[in-house]
């Protein structure tokens, strides 16, 4: 396990898919305490089965000490409720990751009185990546933006907020603008962007 040019090449995923098998890796995100890693994996397409049935991107952890990797959840159908991407560590150990589950878009604006709206882009075409938070072995999973184009790639910032990119899609204007908020899903505001 280092970084040297001569240094053996392992695929850390055969165990899990195969040999051979033809998954996807991307965002890959270290702890704290440099002992494990988080990444999103595309599973292996599966054969004649359509886009809407096929495997959802999901998060999995490397322990470094112990070799072991698995997914986060290790629910199989929590899995494929949405597509999870883009892991980071939060200073109390647990992770936040962009995400299309959604499924608490309409209840909690409902109960806080706000309109609800489906968890789809404006078009109605494609769910929303929005960001959640979990603990560190993947319960309690609790979505803390609400946005209809998309919320992506959070980074913990030294004072415990998160910075993270927004896509602001209204009317004529479509761009990519930093936002930042706590970690509870408070105090969003834009950092970067729009009248910058």
């Amino acid at each position: 396990k280092n970084a040297f040019a001569q240094s053996a090449e392992t695929d850390l995923l055969e165990p899990v898919f195969g040999k051979d098998a033809l998954y996807d890796v991307k965002d890959i995100a270290v702890s704290p305490d440099g002992n494990s890693l988080l990444f999103a994996v595309h599973p292996p397409l599966l054969e004649n089965v359509p886009d809407e049935d096929q495997p959802k991107w999901t998060l999995y952890r490397f322990d470094l000490k112990t070799n072991a990797i698995g997914p986060l959840l290790t629910d199989a159908a929590e899995r494929e409720l949405g597509h999870d991407i883009n892991p980071a560590f939060l200073p109390d150990g647990r992770i936040v990751f962009s995400s299309t589950r959604g499924t608490t878009s309409k209840k909690v604006l409902l109960d806080e009185f706000r309109p609800q709206y489906s968890a789809l882009d404006e078009d109605e075409m494609s769910p929303v990546f929005n960001l959640h938070r979990m603990t560190a072995s993947g319960d309690r999973i609790e979505q803390i933006s609400f946005n209809m184009s998309h919320d992506l790639a959070p980074t913990v910032l030294p004072d415990g907020h998160l910075l993270y990119v927004r896509w602001d899609n209204q009317s004529s204007r479509s761009m990519l603008n930093l936002y930042q908020m706590v970690p509870d899903g408070t105090k969003n505001q834009l950092v970067y962007g729009w009248h910058s």
